[in-house]
């Protein structure tokens, strides 16, 4: 993988570009050994301390810590390299400023290298949660005390314990949870968000909307309140000229798909039902969606967030959870 990554610095970077195994083991204390194998990096007429983790990528935080000693201990920037990096993990180095370089990126703050490397024909890594990830973060969005393992989540979702534990490493990916390893075998992980204001403002920036296509049906008995309907019954806008309502995608090809009686139909006065990735049920309280999930049904996926959309935004999920 270094014989790699100096290739390709070389050829897209500098020429004189080097990577040496570093020497110096005595100015490293065993701890930082343990995790990381060390590399002196010649590049742009600069040397850093090259840091290839052992295992697993450190919780951003920790990661911070242990760079910062690393340049305590060496008296050079250090840099973390890592082959493959979710886009999660990938986005969070970069708002932190952390130096970093991936078989995609490389990021030098210090020098201000930002170099994106794409290949042709390769389909490009979703910087979204995946529906069930989004699910998840929902839940506990809204209940910021929850303590929950893979297989509580599987059973209270009604999804296989695999879905429920990718999505818990895309969330500890982005920072968003932690855990704690117990249970009788002392083997379970047990999962537990960050602090509220953390949580939400970066776990945001990963949402999509819920809303996969829209029918108009007659038959909308049980599903719940969502777009203008849901904002008139939140007092937030005119009442709409029909009802608009929300359903999961599985429930929806349930309830339908075998019924030949209920059609679809195209008449603007006829309800519209929004049919969604997950099942708006189970995070719901009453008859109306998620206010989050209601937002982002609604919002322009390209806009950038505003002051006064936050703080509207954070006031509803507050009374929410109350």
């Amino acid at each position: 993988m270094i014989s790699q990554l100096l290739r390709e610095l070389t050829e897209s970077i500098d020429e004189q570009a080097s990577i040496v195994t570093w020497k110096d083991d005595r100015s490293l204390t065993a701890s930082l050994q343990k995790k990381y194998h060390f590399y002196r990096m010649d590049l742009l007429e600069r040397t850093f301390l090259l840091m290839e983790p052992l295992s697993a990528l450190q919780k951003t935080s920790q990661l911070v810590e242990e760079m910062h000693l690393a340049k305590e201990q060496t008296g050079l920037d250090p840099v973390v390299f890592v082959e493959e990096l979710r886009a999660y993990r990938r986005k969070r180095l970069l708002k932190e400023r952390i130096a970093f370089m991936s078989r995609s990126q490389f990021f030098l703050p210090d020098v201000s290298l930002l170099l994106r490397k794409t290949t042709q024909g390769r389909r490009r890594r979703s910087e979204v949660f995946s529906p069930t990830t989004q699910l998840v973060f929902l839940v506990f969005l809204y209940e910021p005390n929850l303590k929950a393992n893979a297989t509580q989540l599987a059973e209270r979702l009604s999804i296989s314990v695999m879905s429920a534990s990718r999505a818990l490493n895309a969330l500890l990916e982005a920072d968003l949870v932690h855990f704690r390893v117990g249970g009788k075998t002392n083997r379970s992980k047990e999962y537990q968000r960050v602090d509220d204001e953390e949580y939400f403002h970066v776990g945001k920036d990963f949402l999509q909307s819920p809303v996969l296509r829209t029918v108009r049906r007659k038959d909308i008995a049980s599903a719940l309140k969502a777009g203008e309907e849901a904002l008139y019954e939140k007092h937030m806008r005119d009442a709409p000229l029909f009802p608009v309502r929300a359903i999961g995608e599985q429930e929806y090809e349930k309830r339908f798909s075998q019924n030949k009686k209920t059609r679809e139909t195209l008449e603007e006065t006829i309800p519209l039902l929004e049919i969604w990735s997950y099942d708006p049920k189970l995070i719901s309280h009453d008859d109306l969606v998620d206010p989050l999930s209601l937002h982002m049904s609604r919002r322009d996926p390209h806009a950038e967030w505003t002051e006064e959309e936050l703080d509207e935004l954070t006031r509803e999920i507050t009374w929410y959870m109350d």
